[in-house]
C-alpha cells in the first residue's frame, strides 16, 4: 500500500503558520501577498492553515484547493502573477 495514496507526498502539503492568518485579517489579502506568491496554493493537494485568536488555537483543512478557483477566488491568483 502506498502511504502517499490519500493525502499526497509532503510537497502536495502547503502549510500556513499562525502569523499568516492574523495578517490576513489586519491587512486583507494585500498583505498576505508574500506568502501565498511563493507557492501556488492552487496546485496542492492540501492547505492547512493554524489559526490563533482570543487565546484559542484552530486549523482549518482545505482539501483540493483548486476547487476554489470554480468559486471566483481567480483574483488572487491574478495578483500573484501580476497579471491585474
Amino acid at each position: 500500500m502506498d502511504r502517499y495514496k490519500w493525502y499526497g507526498r509532503p510537497s502536495d502539503i502547503h502549510i500556513f503558520d499562525t502569523q499568516f492568518y492574523g495578517k490576513l485579517q489586519r491587512e486583507g489579502v494585500d498583505g498576505v501577498g508574500a506568502q501565498t506568491c511563493s507557492a501556488n496554493i492552487f496546485d496542492k493537494k492540501m492547505v492547512i492553515v493554524a489559526i490563533h485568536f482570543d487565546g484559542h488555537y484552530s486549523v482549518v483543512v482545505i482539501l483540493s484547493p483548486d476547487a476554489l478557483l470554480k468559486e471566483g477566488v481567480a483574483d488572487m491568483m491574478m495578483r500573484c502573477s501580476g497579471s491585474t
